[in-house]
């Protein structure tokens, strides 16, 4: 479970250093999101389900508190690295300055949260997926909207 983690966090580290705006994290996030819908695990060599591999990191978190520990770090990390995006695109004038950086940075990775969560507890990929993109641009658009 730890080196699928690591994998999985350190493929995420490695696309989030290639994104300069936040439209292309959106972008980005919206296509790995609608990118589950197979349900393969194939970007990591493994037939597994993807969607079984993240409802099984759920389960061992509550059962390892030092994973939950490697997990909330790597949380933390994105949501910090998120944060500093969002001030590179105040300063370059992609976003509003009124826009509170913080909180544009949280409800940006829930809304990947919540489509995780309920595709776990359901695994109804069409209703999870089908407002996905709506729920980023209608966030985007706000935190640009003048």
């Amino acid at each position: 479970m730890y080196s699928y983690y690591a994998l999985l966090n350190s493929k995420r580290t490695e696309e989030f250093g290639h994104i300069s705006t936040l439209r292309e994290y959106v972008d980005l996030t919206i296509q790995k999101l609608t990118g589950i819908h197979n349900y393969s695990a194939r970007t990591f060599s493994s037939e597994i389900p993807e969607i079984l591999c993240l409802s099984l990191i759920v389960e061992v978190i509550a059962l390892f508190p030092e994973f939950k520990k490697v997990v909330l770090a790597s949380k933390m990390l994105r949501l910090s690295k998120l944060e500093q995006l969002i001030l590179n695109a105040k300063r370059a004038g992609e976003l509003r300055n009124d826009v509170d950086t913080s909180i544009l940075a949280k409800n940006l990775l829930n809304i990947s949260v919540g489509v995780i969560n309920y595709l776990i507890m359901h695994q109804d990929i069409s209703y999870a997926l089908s407002a996905v993109r709506s729920q980023y641009e209608q966030l985007y658009s706000l935190a640009v909207g003048e």
